[in-house]
């Protein structure tokens, strides 16, 4: 009977073997920790952008029932008349709650 000779590879830590797995799910954990920070940082300029155009759009609907701005209710620069106390106080807290 032969026999058969195997060589026993040499052990080393688990921090000094690099695998393709490992190396690949290290770059996603840190590709994903950038787009995290990146995120993190863009959050407050994304939500001040959007109150911004939701607070004026909100002031230009008040101002439109108010004073007829923009066409007013009928498209001709008609305010609703304050007799209207539903439709004219809608107006007036959709420009004050805007500003």
């Amino acid at each position: 009977m032969t026999a058969i000779l195997t060589t026993r590879p040499t052990t080393s830590s688990p921090a000094t073997v690099s695998s393709p797995a490992t190396v690949s799910s290290a770059t996603a954990r840190r590709t994903s920790v950038k787009s995290l920070v990146t995120r993190a940082k863009a959050t407050p300029v994304v939500l001040s952008a959007v109150r911004v155009i939701v607070s004026f759009l909100w002031i230009c609907h008040g101002l439109q029932g108010l004073i007829g701005a923009f066409g007013g209710i009928d498209g001709h620069g008609m305010a609703v008349p304050p007799s209207m106390v539903e439709g004219y106080s809608a107006s007036l807290i959709e420009t004050v709650v805007g500003a």
